[in-house]
């Protein structure tokens, strides 16, 4: 969505030199949008969050941090995906926390987060076209998706 959106406003700006950077970009700010939404849905603070806090683990989403977890190694991997066969409850939804408390798995969230940002800004600084205005414009939008995040 955030690709396609700056690939038009590229197009619609006569921005052809750089249309791939916005276009790459863009999935770089969808990374990040998505990746800000999984966090907070764990780890966030449910009445500053407009979904409920666990919401995707009690609908058994692929979360970022599922997905880190998963990837951590077979035993926390086996682990993770036989809860999520079972109905979800606050016991399981306790589990996961705790799976995710043992392994790091905020932390690993926001060192994924970081690194969608640094590439985000890579991207943007690789780029020989756009002025540094409009790329200060771009980063300026980057930073308000990331703003609040704890």
């Amino acid at each position: 969505l955030f690709s396609s959106a700056l690939q038009c406003a590229g197009i619609i700006s006569n921005k052809n030199d750089s249309i791939e950077t916005l276009a790459k970009f863009g999935t770089s700010l969808g990374i990040i949008f998505q990746a800000i939404d999984d966090y907070e849905n764990i780890w966030g603070n449910e009445s500053k969050n407009m979904n409920k806090v666990n919401e995707d683990l009690y609908n058994k989403k692929k979360s970022l941090p599922v997905i880190l977890a998963i990837n951590k190694d077979d035993h926390i991997s086996n682990e993770v995906l036989s809860i999520y066969k079972k109905d979800i409850d606050t016991n399981a939804v306790s589990r996961l926390h705790d799976i995710f408390n043992d392994n790091n798995i905020k932390v690993a969230c926001m060192d994924f987060i970081v690194e969608q940002n640094n590439n985000a800004m890579n991207i943007l600084t690789d780029d020989h076209f756009l002025e540094d205005v409009e790329k200060e414009a771009l980063l300026e939008f980057k930073n308000s998706i990331s703003e609040g995040l704890h």
